[in-house]
């Protein structure tokens, strides 16, 4: 609940008791009605008087800053102990009903107005002053010994009513802090959640970083040989015999141009925007970042129709996804010892989402640990070659898509996890209508 509505609530909470108590006064007022006529005024007078203070107050309370509306509330305090000594006066003094009775003032004020100490204190003071008035001018005057009791009777019920108040408003502040902390928390488990998320896109691209070293070797490799041909040759070679290099060299650029782009693409990219994507173009670029590790192991096969509608995805997040499987995929065939295997990226329509396979011919997962490869930290790699999070994080951005990753059953040897995402609006999908 945000601190609007919670501001709202306690406005309106305080509203319904003030109007309450405004009632309950005009409703007491009935009770005096068969006393003599000229009594009987006064105390409608009274209880007018007295019941058009919570009225005023429940009316202005939503323009009072919370120091006016607790000052608000000390005010209603004094002239209800002053209407109530009053009617305490003319019905009957400190033998009548509403004698006893005012020693309920500050309970009633520290019900309708919880934790105003200001309220409580005024209400608690003036309830014994002014009905110790009432028994000095009262006719015949009161004993003694029954203003000690009223004095006594009425200041132990006062300092319940104080107490009272003093423990709301520390249940109040401590409920404070407690939001404030709360809040804090919250605030520091994003700023970690971020963090996290942006350490795991580095370590991925410092992974990716590696293979492609490795994969810019090769067109550097032809580049260097190339103009080693060259500077070898004791004579200007011809036009015929160096324009074929040059080409080889110009292509070998290209490759390592091809390769730099790409991951410069890959680690600039927003992860948190969800936008309408190509899936095939995604599917292509991680393999193509990918390379390095699954080209050693298998041989990749693709099977993305360019028609696919575009899928509502995080581009930067799926490719770290597919990226993940494909390693993963990879190291599973390097680890079961059957030498070069094959990898399988497949995607199809399924009613209103698009799914996507990725499948290998390894060793498969075994049946005890199906239940448990998304769970954090579960890996079944030897140690140092992970810590077990990729399929965990995987699920996690799928989710964060509303799309979603599960294991398929297979028959025989391999894995296969089943992608589904949600297709983009129709209107998103649409092409462009030429003018």
């Amino acid at each position: 609940m945000n601190d609007t509505m919670v501001a709202t609530r306690d406005q309106l909470n305080r509203r319904m008791l003030l109007l309450a108590s405004g009632a309950g006064i005009l409703l007491d007022s009935t009770l005096d009605l068969d006393q003599p006529e000229t009594i009987a005024i006064v105390s409608v007078v009274l209880h007018l008087a007295w019941a058009s203070q919570p009225f005023f107050l429940a009316a202005i309370a939503h323009r009072l800053s919370p120091r006016g509306l607790e000052w608000g509330y000390a005010a209603v305090a004094l002239g209800t102990t002053i209407c109530w000594s009053l009617l305490s006066f003319f019905m009957g003094g400190s033998s009548g009903q509403y004698f006893w009775a005012m020693m309920s003032a500050p309970l009633v004020f520290g019900v309708i107005a919880p934790g105003n100490l200001v309220a409580t204190v005024t209400a608690s003071v003036f309830t014994v002053l002014s009905n110790l008035l009432v028994m000095f001018f009262e006719t015949p005057a009161s004993r003694a010994s029954d203003r000690v009791n009223w004095v006594v009777a009425a200041s132990m019920m006062g300092c319940v009513a104080v107490l009272g108040t003093l423990t709301t408003r520390r249940l109040r502040e401590s409920q404070a802090e407690a939001e404030r902390f709360r809040a804090k928390a919250l605030e520091d488990l994003a700023t970690s959640e971020q963090r996290r998320l942006q350490a795991e896109k580095l370590v991925l691209v410092g992974k990716v970083a590696a293979g492609v070293a490795h994969e810019i070797n090769n067109p550097l490799a032809f580049i260097r040989s190339n103009l080693d041909h060259v500077t070898e040759l004791h004579r200007c070679p011809s036009r015929d015999e160096l324009l074929p290099l040059l080409n080889d060299c110009q292509l070998g650029i290209d490759r390592i141009a091809q390769i730099v782009t790409s991951l410069n693409s890959f680690a600039r990219r927003d992860l948190n925007d969800l936008e309408p994507c190509d899936l095939a173009n995604l599917v292509a670029e991680a393999a193509r970042l990918s390379a390095p590790s699954v080209h050693g192991a298998a041989r990749l096969q693709i099977d993305v129709a360019a028609d696919l509608p575009r899928v509502q995805a995080n581009p930067l997040r799926l490719v770290q996804v597919l990226i993940g499987l494909l390693n993963n995929a990879s190291e599973a065939i390097g680890e079961g010892g059957q030498g070069r295997g094959n990898i399988a990226i497949e995607g199809r329509m399924a009613g209103q989402t698009v799914v996507l396979t990725v499948s290998d011919d390894g060793p498969g997962v075994a049946p005890h640990h199906r239940d448990l490869i998304f769970d954090p930290f579960f890996t079944t790699k030897t140690a140092g070659r992970g810590p077990g999070m990729g399929l965990s994080i995987a699920r996690e951005y799928l989710q964060l898509m509303d799309g979603s990753i599960v294991l398929d059953e297979r028959q025989g040897e391999g894995a296969c996890f089943r992608i589904t995402l949600q297709v983009s609006p129709p209107a998103v999908n649409a092409e462009p209508q030429a003018a």
